[in-house]
Formats: C-alpha cells, structure tokens, sequence
C-alpha cells in the first residue's frame, strides 16, 4: 500500500512539473518577445473587469445574487 502511495505522489509531483512547464512556454511564447509583453498580461483582464463593471453600472443591471463588485 505504501508503495502505491508513493507512486502515486510521484506522478502527480511529475504531472504538476510537467503543466507548470507548459504554462510557463505558454507565457514566454505569447507576452515574452514583446518588452510590454508580461505587462500586458497583468493589464488585459483589469480592462476586461472594468469594462464590463462600467457596462453594468450604465445598464444599471445587478450583479449575479447581490452580490458585490467590490466590497
């Protein structure tokens, strides 16, 4: 039983190393050859939550279950 354990943990450890290497090529090959690559990275989806929030607030539609947008 300790064996199967073990070999489990060690394929998930390898699984984890091998999408973590993925996602890493992903990032580099998609924001890395331009200078404000990674900042873009950071800055796209700020503009896509604040485009959205401005179109909700317009609309003045509520959020999902009253929730708040920020607290």
């Amino acid at each position: 039983m300790s064996d199967t354990v073990s070999e489990l943990l060690r394929g998930a450890s390898t699984q984890a190393r091998v999408v973590y290497a993925l996602a890493l090529r992903e990032t580099r090959t998609r924001f890395g050859q331009h200078q404000l690559g990674y900042l873009w990275a950071m800055l796209e989806p700020m503009f896509w939550i604040l485009t959205f929030w401005g179109l909700f607030a317009i609309v003045d539609r509520d959020t999902p279950m009253g929730m708040e947008v920020i607290p």
